[in-house]
């Protein structure tokens, strides 16, 4: 085969746009990189949620609702390294389980704060000051809740985005890294 991807058979001329095989094996690879680190988030959430889903229900009284500046380069409590900030609804509740009263905070996991501002008076209409509202909390310690049940629409999506990512890139890489050349230069 010669250096320009061509055996001789005119059908098999790689059209580059004049680009370097190399320049698009090093795409290539940053898209399986940046896909590869989506689907361990995204693994992270699932997991998250998950185990939420099987915890027991009960009822709640919304007691704090207002909107508030909140940093968004957060992930699962997880800097991210950026801070952002957008109001989102603060919501807290109040429940109780045998005879024992809790206060909490937490959302979900699987709805990012970016997605929680966009849609922050809606939330402010779904959970107004003593409205009573599905708890989730875990049995073996009852201080953790979630106040709404998370839904996998979100990982979903960042799980689809991350295998086009990883499809996209494998296919840049198996298509031109095998093209690249490496040659030493003879010093005089």
């Amino acid at each position: 085969m010669s250096d320009d991807g061509n055996d001789g058979d005119p059908s098999r001329r790689m059209q580059l746009n004049g680009k370097p095989h190399h320049v698009y094996s090093a795409f290539g690879l940053l898209l399986v990189v940046i896909g590869a680190g989506m689907i361990v988030m995204t693994i992270d959430v699932l997991r998250s949620v998950w185990t939420t889903r099987s915890w027991p229900v009960t009822a709640g009284r919304v007691v704090v609702s207002e909107p508030r500046d909140t940093a968004l380069g957060y992930v699962n409590g997880k800097a991210l390294g950026y801070l952002e900030t957008a109001k989102v609804q603060h919501i807290e509740i109040e429940y109780t389980i045998n005879g024992q009263m809790y206060r909490g905070q937490r959302y979900d996991d699987a709805t990012s704060l970016r997605v929680r501002a966009m849609h922050r008076a809606q939330e402010a209409k779904d959970f107004p000051v003593g409205a009573t509202v599905a708890v989730r909390y875990d049995p073996e310690d009852p201080r953790r809740e979630v106040l709404s049940a998370s839904y996998l629409v979100g990982a979903v999506a960042v799980a689809i985005a991350a295998m086009a990512f990883l499809g996209f890139g494998a296919t840049l890489l198996v298509q031109h890294a095998p093209h690249i050349r490496l040659t030493t230069v003879a010093r005089a």
